[in-house]
């Protein structure tokens, strides 16, 4: 009954912003994941890549999405993820 750790993964511009893995809640450890990174950013135009792995495979991720923001300075930029229909959600 015991869930997996999430991984995610950050690449902005080709650069790795964060490679992490995050362990499920709950006693039991069957509780979904959270995460809560807050990771500076210059403002403008950027290419951002976003990857999720919520199952038991070793490599490679489960989702993945690339997309093109524009900063403001001082926004706050979120990362959601829905896992039905399992896809990211971008605020």
């Amino acid at each position: 009954r015991e869930r997996v750790p999430v991984a995610a993964e950050l690449v902005l511009d080709g650069f790795s912003l964060l490679s992490k893995s995050y362990p499920p809640t709950g006693l039991a450890r069957d509780g979904a994941s959270s995460a809560y990174e807050r990771i500076p950013v210059s403002p403008g135009q950027h290419q951002l890549t976003v990857r999720l792995r919520d199952s038991r495979r070793v490599e490679g991720f489960d989702y993945e999405e690339n997309i093109s923001i524009n900063l403001r300075s001082g926004q706050n930029f979120v990362i959601d993820f829905r896992d039905n229909p399992g896809r990211f959600v971008f605020k």
